[in-house]
């Protein structure tokens, strides 16, 4: 099982269980459900202004991102500070 794991500025918020990687339709859907759930509503709207961050599970170092086209992918890009 696969999980992706979610974390704001203070921690961990939610967990996304799947058996296959992730596409970005996924994370859409799983954004788009919670930001539009009344039930989650006022639990969702604290994370939309915080910044988004790649956590290694590892090691527990985190990193800042940008959204980048790369070889006509789409990605997450961390590091871009170091160039």
């Amino acid at each position: 099982m696969k999980q992706l794991i979610l974390f704001d500025d203070y921690g961990p918020i939610l967990t996304i269980e799947q058996e296959k990687k992730m596409t970005w339709l996924d994370l859409y859907n799983f954004l788009h459900k919670n930001a539009n759930s009344i039930n989650n509503h006022e639990e969702m709207s604290k994370y939309w202004n915080q910044h988004v961050m790649i956590h290694n599970v590892e090691t527990n170092d985190e990193y800042t991102c940008d959204t980048l086209i790369i070889n006509g992918r789409l990605v997450l890009g961390i590091n871009l500070d170091e160039n």
